[in-house]
């Protein structure tokens, strides 16, 4: 470290240290470019990434910018400007098949404190909030929360009325705090369209355990052998409820009919 004498005699000398001044790197210029060069990213190598998630979520697709001349930049490596942003949902589905004729026919324990009933029309504004608020605390439903509360709208709304569906209820107190809908004809692809819905406060207890056991076991009392469902592959219920009870997990190619 270099030093510089302050003062006049020898005898009042002081080093004062000298501090030296940072440099910036100095950047290689590119030629037919004011701007330094940045990393650039295959583009098949971002779009197989991010179908390669495990979990579906949220993914943002550059979409190359025009400059003054109308001339395409990669967007990853255009400075000073702002890329536009496009939103691509790639929603990967699951399908779990149950076998019916397997089915123990024992169900798994309830607490005392809660009851679990069949849902009455007087329960639909009920219902509809149970729903709707367990699946709003899926961060995998949120690309898509506005059509599944559409769906359960009208599944609540119109084939509950009608008779197309049932739903099993468990209810702490007059709350329901679990739900799930049961339907046994018309559409093959899901039995249990709405999947088994439990408040976020009520979970780890067993009873998304209780509510699934209970609605194959209604399934198989009206004479079904095989029971199937559909949902976000990602979710907790799919890594950890529905291969209870021997259900056989299919990745689906593409969108749920």
């Amino acid at each position: 470290m270099d030093s510089v004498f302050c003062g006049a005699a020898p005898s009042a000398v002081q080093l004062i240290p000298l501090v030296e001044k940072k440099r910036r790197p100095v950047r290689p210029k590119v030629s037919g470019s004011r701007h330094p060069p940045r990393t650039q990213l295959c583009w098949h190598t971002f779009i197989e990434a991010i179908k390669a998630q495990a979990t579906p979520t949220l993914n943002y697709i550059f979409e190359p910018c025009r400059d003054a001349n109308k001339t395409k930049q990669n967007p990853l490596r255009v400075h000073g400007r702002v890329a536009k942003l496009h939103l691509m949902k790639l929603s990967v589905w699951a399908q779990f098949t149950w076998n019916l004729k397997t089915l123990a026919a024992e169900t798994a324990k309830l607490n005392p404190r809660y009851t679990v009933e069949a849902a009455t029309l007087d329960d639909r504004n009920l219902l509809l909030a149970a729903v709707t608020r367990s699946m709003s605390m899926e961060p995998a439903w949120s690309d898509d929360l506005a059509a599944r509360v559409k769906l359960a709208e009208d599944i609540i709304q119109t084939a509950l009325p009608a008779g197309e569906v049932t739903f099993v209820a468990i209810k702490h107190g007059a709350r329901i705090i679990g739900a799930s809908a049961i339907r046994d004809a018309g559409d093959k692809v899901s039995n249990l369209p709405l999947g088994v819905c439990v408040l976020n406060e009520y979970r780890c207890r067993g009873l998304g355990t209780f509510l699934l056991h209970e609605s194959l076991r209604r399934l198989k009392e009206r004479g079904l052998e095989q029971a199937r469902l559909v949902t976000r592959k990602g979710l907790p219920a799919d890594r950890y409820l529905y291969p209870k009870f021997g259900g056989e997990r299919v990745v689906l190619t593409g969108a749920p009919a």
